[in-house]
């Protein structure tokens, strides 16, 4: 059996928090890449710990993208600064996975212009169309 006491939560939510802030997430990485070549991509900066490539849930394929974990907090600025540089025959993005968190929540801007749902109303007829001939009365 297994007790958690509030001081051991603690500890796992502060051991969260560190290990956040020494992770990047890197985008607009090419698919084929492997977690091989993303260490080795990111071994200037530091010592890599741990690479998670982003995957669909219901496909299985990659989205382009990986967090990164480093072995200390200095690497992750080293790695920030390879952002906008070529991976792949890509330019990659490098944000603190803090940064990349904020950004997804944050809301969207509205834009100048309003919203209309005119455009075409072929889309959602109102009423059942059918082709002009089979609805003739022929004599």
């Amino acid at each position: 059996m297994i007790h958690l006491s509030n001081s051991g939560i603690l500890q796992d939510s502060e051991k969260n928090i560190e290990v956040d802030s020494r992770t990047v997430l890197v985008t607009n990485i090419r698919f084929k890449a492997t977690k091989e070549a993303l260490s080795l991509f990111f071994a200037n900066c530091g010592g890599v710990v741990n690479v998670v490539m982003l995957t669909d849930i219901l496909t299985a394929n990659r989205q382009g993208a990986a967090y990164v974990t480093f072995a200390n907090e200095e690497s992750v600025d080293k790695a920030v600064a390879l952002s906008g540089t070529t991976f792949y025959s890509r330019t990659v993005k490098v944000l603190r996975k803090a940064e990349a968190a904020s950004a997804a929540t944050a809301p969207a801007q509205l834009s100048p212009k309003p919203f209309h749902v005119h455009g075409n109303r072929k889309a959602i007829p109102n009423k059942p169309r059918y082709p002009s001939s089979s609805l003739q009365w022929r004599r």
